[in-house]
């Protein structure tokens, strides 16, 4: 299954270059955010639904936000019973922190897969669901660039692992130091994918 946490092009880059073939050989359904924002993310779209189904497409909206202001909550889509948890956030104009978040959790670990989201948010919404017996992972927001104000209260029950930095070479400063200095703090054991010979693998 592919998931797309939003419709920046840095996070679908990658599905431009595959074939009909390629998407249909290797993606059983395709999740996503309903607003899709411009022609290249429109074209992109209707391949991947044309290749894998329209009955195997979900377009999911931003949960409706019931006052103005205030923080942009995620809340799951699916049942938290699930090894596998969806989670929906509420509308906001920047896509960043208005889109979808995974976390995928066994009986001895867990990981996060945050997109773009704020680490408030995703310390507040979906960390605080994993307070057990476990070690706890996370792919790091944004690429390790700008996600808001570094706050990521790990659960009593739980201890740190691997933190992921998902990022190339980009004009952006990504990853910021003070981010990884901030995450090396917490515990956490932190790779970046730039400059890792093999693949990073996360045993859950």
């Amino acid at each position: 299954m592919l998931i797309l946490s939003h419709w920046d092009k840095d996070h679908y880059h990658a599905l431009i270059g595959m074939s009909n073939t390629e998407l249909q050989n290797n993606f059983c359904a395709f999740v996503c955010r309903d607003r899709i924002p411009n022609l290249t993310s429109r074209t992109l779209f209707a391949r991947i639904s044309s290749a894998i189904g329209t009955a195997n497409t979900y377009c999911i909206p931003a949960n409706h936000r019931t006052t103005r202001g205030g923080p942009t909550l995620f809340s799951p889509f699916t049942s938290f019973k699930k090894q596998i948890v969806l989670f929906n956030s509420q509308y906001n104009s920047n896509r960043n922190i208005s889109g979808l978040a995974v976390s995928v959790k066994t009986k001895v670990g867990s990981i996060i897969l945050t997109g773009d989201a704020h680490y408030e948010q995703i310390s507040r919404d979906i960390l605080s669901t994993l307070n057990y017996t476990h070690k706890h992972n996370l792919v790091v927001p944004h690429h390790g660039g700008k996600a808001g104000t570094y706050k990521y209260s790990i659960p009593k029950l739980a201890t740190v692992g691997q933190a992921i930095i998902s990022v190339g070479k980009n004009g952006y400063g990504h990853p910021l130091t003070h981010y990884i200095s901030a995450l090396k703090a917490s515990g956490f054991i932190v790779q970046l994918t730039q400059i890792s010979i093999n693949d990073i693998i996360i045993t859950l």
